[in-house]
């Protein structure tokens, strides 16, 4: 029951629907931080982010795949 409610709230955050201000979502106003360095006070280089964002994209696809194709074959 928990792990269903979890897996709802990820989903609401990669299903949103957004017209053109993009930084309502939470999703990607939560990676244009993560890219800011709080040390440096600067945009972090592509060699530092871009790890970050490749673990966000698998986990991303590892939830659509939950929410989308398993959740269907599920017994109830």
């Amino acid at each position: 029951m928990q792990l269903d409610i979890l897996l709802q709230v990820l989903a609401s955050f990669i299903f949103q629907h957004i017209e053109n201000v993009p930084l309502e979502s939470g999703l990607i106003h939560f990676l244009a931080m993560l890219g800011i360095d709080a040390e440096t006070k600067r945009l972090r280089t592509a060699k530092n982010y871009s790890y970050m964002l490749a673990g966000m994209v698998y986990c991303m696809r590892a939830i659509v795949v939950e929410a989308l194709l398993l959740s269907g074959t599920r017994s109830q």
